[in-house]
């Protein structure tokens, strides 16, 4: 492993040396084990599917400057209130823009004719009965650095998706910000079926934009050169939401199971489980795993580089 291109002549191909290699960092990183490798500049890649999940104990925040939630642009009254309306909030310093997501009804999952679907994405019929707030982007690394005082990060920037955090480091993150919040304003994780809503903004196809190329939208395997990348550059959804189905995965709030086969108002999933949901594509998926519809699953302890977040917002007093 010293010695890269020494190894890579013990594979049949390269593609199957990426995929070692991976597994190889990911290993290595569960033990505390610093790698140095000659030969490469960029870090690993893995293959164009999952990568080679590491499973590690939530590490501990240091100790985290105590930020602030504040209002920088209002919310517009419920009256004048429509799909990707939009509201500010400052976190700890950060300003995080938000998409109103109105009240509505639509189909989840994905019809048996789609390509490149999977068993669990049986479709149904979802009422949502009371609007939502979700964030512009996904949560960025200046936003989790502001709030938890360090950054778990694999790839590195300001304004890069924060990954590497697992699912219950992300509630540990969500009750800084409602510790710091106003009566009535609650932040948490969006449910799959605020999630797909979110995500589908009135369309029912394979991907969230009609007649748009799918490298207009997402970051993904084809594009992405095996980086994360600034949130927010390629093009948004009808109701403003960028990101969704590219870049990293985003867990959700739910426990994962079979989508139910009859209709359904304001699904949270099962009351337990062993692996949590996630959604969305990400930089190492292929051009299936950026569909709308697309569902995954991981330990709540997971952290792996292509798996991020974004915050869903509540407000019980508008």
């Amino acid at each position: 492993y010293d010695d890269v291109n020494n190894a890579l002549k013990l594979f049949p191909n390269e593609e199957k040396y990426k995929k070692f290699k991976w597994q190889v960092k990911g290993r290595a990183q569960e033990l505390g084990i610093k790698l140095t490798e000659t030969g490469e500049e960029k870090p690993a890649v893995a293959e164009p599917s999952k990568p080679q999940a590491t499973e590690t104990a939530s590490a501990k925040p240091e100790s985290p400057p105590s930020g602030g939630v504040s209002e920088s642009n209002p919310a517009p009254e419920p009256s004048s209130r429509k799909a990707g309306s939009l509201r500010v909030i400052t976190i700890a310093g950060v300003k995080v823009n938000f998409r109103w997501c109105p009240a509505g009804e639509f189909m989840m999952g994905s019809p048996t004719s789609e390509r490149g679907r999977d068993d669990d994405e049986t479709q149904h019929k979802v009422r949502i009965s009371r609007g939502f707030w979700l964030a512009e982007t996904e949560t960025t690394q200046e936003l989790w650095q502001a709030v938890m005082g360090d950054n778990p990060s694999y790839f590195k920037g300001n304004d890069l998706p924060v990954e590497q955090v697992s699912w219950d480091v992300c509630q540990e993150f969500i009750k800084k910000l409602n510790s710091n919040a106003r009566s009535g304003l609650h932040f948490q994780l969006p449910s799959e079926a605020h999630w797909e809503y979110a995500c589908r903004a009135g369309t029912s196809g394979a991907y969230n934009v009609s007649g748009a190329s799918l490298d207009s939208l997402a970051w993904y395997y084809g594009n992405s050169g095996y980086d994360t990348h600034k949130v927010g550059t390629k093009s948004p959804n009808a109701w403003g939401l960028y990101d969704m189905l590219g870049n990293v995965r985003e867990w959700c709030s739910d426990w994962y199971d079979d989508h139910p086969s009859g209709d359904a108002t304001d699904p949270t999933g099962p009351k337990s489980g062993s692996f949590r949901a996630n959604r969305g594509g990400c930089w190492n998926g292929t051009s299936r795993d950026c569909r709308s519809a697309i569902r995954d699953r991981d330990n709540p302890g997971l952290r792996t580089n292509n798996l991020g977040f974004r915050l869903e917002l509540t407000d019980a007093s508008k």
